[in-house]
């Protein structure tokens, strides 16, 4: 049976990547989402809402340019979100 990881960087600020971000949290994932857009299309009081309850469930987020610089240049986890409906696939990605 396939394990969770314990630690997972997802990239993208869009409401997939945020609805992962929270769920994976919410079962005990340590989760770090990268956005330089957190919720660019929702209302200001929906993303200040959501970024704290993110915030709250411990969810770091961070923006592009402090997790891919050249001081910094290791193998993450990039969830692609490929959206409607589908499962996010898994790889590796270096900065």
């Amino acid at each position: 049976m396939p394990t969770l990881p314990q630690a997972l960087t997802i990239w993208g600020g869009s409401l997939e990547a945020v609805v992962w971000a929270e769920a994976l949290s919410a079962i005990g994932v340590e989760i770090q989402l990268v956005t330089d857009s957190f919720l660019k299309d929702e209302d200001g009081d929906i993303r200040q809402l959501m970024r704290s309850q993110l915030l709250i469930n411990g969810v770091t987020i961070a923006h592009p340019s402090s997790v891919c610089d050249s001081s910094n240049l290791h193998s993450l986890v990039l969830a692609q979100l490929t959206g409607a409906g589908q499962k996010p696939w898994p790889t590796t990605h270096c900065c």
